[in-house]
């Protein structure tokens, strides 16, 4: 008579997937004290307990198929059974979708790095222990541009090429947000380049204490930034402190907007240059940049003078050695 499939132990887990084989009941599967001895074994090394085949009252006898126990045996995955005799076969966990393959991605990230950000990024980028990080970020679900971003934010606090060339990254949509959030009666008084200009060296010296976590969060933080300058601007505008610093001194014309009437060929060329000046004034010295930053903010001679320690001439004549120095960096 054949024997019946073993049924599973309390813990669902049936000696088969262990590698344990059934065998008949005859004069070679009989109940004797070696086959108690070798169930005992078996229990020892952390086998479950053996049931007794229902109807019988002998317990299920059984072999390895090297007649010995192998040195390092554990149970396998355990599967519940559909009904009495029934057995499921073990399934293997399908390949996770968003795990990239490691050479594409590291590649795409290269890619991305000295297509899109630049030389410093890409040396970054080159390095496997960030590559091996972006790769982290992407397996918790993040696209290959924000896990680049992301690494490339980490190292740009300490590398002031890497930060220029974050920032940079973000300097169109910057302009194009700040455009938004500048009125129209405040145009006249502050191009949107000197108000992304403002803000970039706000970024700049808070480098550190920024925090990033996607593109989509970093332009809602940048879109905050940008209207709370330009709500600063209005309010400043609006208690008349502005007064003769309306007329704008001709060293500083390279910081307005394109006149109106212009070619597109021109205009796309003066963005270009507001976008490279924005890049030169963070890295301008500390007390060249505060300058600039209290003209940008509509500051007057006298206001820069007092809150830097200067006389209304010598604060005038710093903001213009200031601009001088920047367009020496372009």
């Amino acid at each position: 008579m054949a024997l019946r499939p073993s049924r599973l132990d309390t813990d669902g887990c049936a000696l088969a997937s262990a590698g344990v084989v059934s065998t008949s009941f005859g004069a070679r599967a009989s109940w004797t004290a070696a086959a108690k001895i070798r169930q005992k074994r078996l229990v020892s090394m952390g086998f479950p307990s053996l049931w007794l085949l229902k109807g019988s009252s002998r317990p299920l006898v059984t072999r390895f198929p090297s007649g010995a126990p192998p040195a390092h045996t554990t149970c396998g995955p355990c599967y519940p059974s559909s009904g009495p005799g029934s057995q499921r076969a073990m399934t293997l966990p399908r390949e996770d979708p968003r795990v990239p393959d490691p050479k594409e991605a590291v590649a795409g990230a290269l890619r991305f790095a000295r297509e899109r950000l630049g030389p410093a990024s890409e040396a970054v980028l080159a390095d496997t222990g960030i590559q091996a990080l972006v790769l982290s970020r992407m397996r918790q679900d993040r696209d290959l541009e924000d896990a680049v971003l992301g690494e490339v934010h980490r190292a740009a606090a300490h590398n002031g090429k890497v930060a220029d060339e974050f920032l940079a990254y973000f300097l169109s949509d910057m302009t194009r947000l700040g455009h938004q959030r500048v009125s129209t009666g405040l145009r006249r008084f502050l191009d949107t380049g000197d108000l992304v200009q403002s803000v970039l060296g706000d970024l700049w010296e808070g480098f550190e204490r920024l925090h990033f976590e996607t593109r989509g969060q970093f332009l809602a933080y940048l879109a905050q930034a940008l209207r709370w300058k330009s709500s600063g601007h209005g309010q400043h505008l609006a208690a008349g402190n502005r007064r003769e610093d309306l007329r704008v001194e001709q060293a500083a014309e390279n910081l307005q907007a394109p006149a109106v009437g212009q070619s597109p060929s021109s205009q796309a060329g003066a963005a270009e240059e507001r976008e490279r000046l924005a890049l030169v004034l963070v890295r301008l010295p500390d007390r060249d940049r505060d300058l600039l930053r209290g003209f940008l903010k509509g500051e007057s001679n006298e206001e820069i003078g007092a809150r830097l320690g200067l006389t209304p001439d010598a604060a005038r004549m710093g903001v213009q050695r200031a601009i001088e120095r920047a367009r020496q960096l372009l």
